[in-house]
């Protein structure tokens, strides 16, 4: 056999950027994580998620195989980088609070709005199998496909929420006063807004009677907004695919400009934990915002863009 005949073997380092849509999804939160002082009811809307984009950037070390050398076995690092947003509108739990007086009630705490603007970044380690046609000409066409090992992953960003804050107080008639209880029965002092919006004259605000109340000591409110910063969340080790097919430019025998479309999904998990995503003081002067999403176990991402990448041969 002579040495034409033989399969060659080179090597090449090569770099990679990408950008395109990108989405995750990590399900609905659970409720049974939640931490709240004698929660009686809790309600979670399907969650809503939508993305904004996102990018990646990475490198590898190619071994280039056939006769050939048309074919190259990929081990690689790449960072991928997402935006999206998390829709929680909805979310509602009832527990034991306090008001001024010191007497308990049942608070009755509904976000009509509720959002985290989110963040995500992965480290993997791909290992890619690729195929590249016309290894002789100046252009071609590649196909790379492989698994993808996820060694770090993290979602963090900003919470908003618009929340009423409303209270059953039942009233106990053997001791002739109001108490807390985990349901309404009939005699109960109910201050929401649809059952005072019931009693009141058509001239009369809603908002003012809450208003008024809450400066008695009864600490109730309506359309209360405030943002603060999620709760990073780290990630267990995962994994996913990737896929990438395009154009071969090559400038010269050692440069190859590559370009084209990446298709990368990911799959990572977390050990979830008690949670309080909205936190209130008793006075509702203090109200803190976590994240929605320390209460979902996995965490599903998907990035598909153009791409561009450089490839050098460093033993020919």
């Amino acid at each position: 056999m002579s040495g034409k005949d033989t399969a060659k073997v080179g090597f090449a380092i090569s770099g990679y950027f990408g950008g395109g849509l990108a989405s995750a999804n990590a399900g609905d939160p659970d409720t049974k994580a939640l931490q709240y002082s004698n929660l009686s009811n809790a309600h979670f809307p399907n969650s809503n998620y939508s993305s904004s984009g996102g990018l990646n950037v990475g490198f590898s070390l190619d071994v280039l195989f056939g006769k050939k050398r048309n074919m190259e076995l990929s081990l690689g690092l790449l960072y991928l980088y997402s935006k999206g947003t998390a829709n929680y509108d909805g979310f509602h739990a009832e527990y034991e609070a306090q008001d001024a007086m010191g007497n308990p009630f049942r608070r009755l705490l509904t976000a009509t709005h509720a959002s985290e603007t989110l963040s995500f970044g992965n480290v993997l380690i791909p290992l890619l199998f690729k195929y590249s046609t016309n290894p002789d000409k100046k252009l071609g066409a590649f196909f790379q496909l492989g698994p993808v090992l996820s060694v770090s992953a993290t979602s963090s960003g900003t919470m908003n929420a618009t929340m009423d804050f409303e209270a059953v107080y039942h009233y106990d008639a053997v001791n002739n006063k109001y108490t807390y209880s985990p349901t309404t029965a009939p005699g109960d002092w109910v201050l929401t807004r649809q059952a005072v919006a019931a009693e009141l004259a058509p001239n009369q605000s809603v908002d003012d009677y809450f208003a008024q109340h809450y400066a008695r000591g009864y600490y109730v409110g309506l359309d209360r907004s405030q943002t603060g910063k999620a709760a990073k969340i780290s990630y267990k080790i995962g994994g996913g695919m990737q896929i990438r097919a395009g154009g071969v430019y090559r400038a010269s025998k050692i440069v190859s400009i590559l370009f084209g479309a990446t298709v990368i999904v990911l799959s990572n998990g977390q050990n979830t934990h008690t949670y309080t995503p909205i936190s209130a003081s008793n006075d509702l002067n203090t109200i803190s915002l976590s994240n929605f999403m320390q209460g979902t176990s996995s965490l599903l991402t998907m990035q598909a863009g153009i791409n561009i990448g450089l490839q050098v041969r460093i033993i020919k």
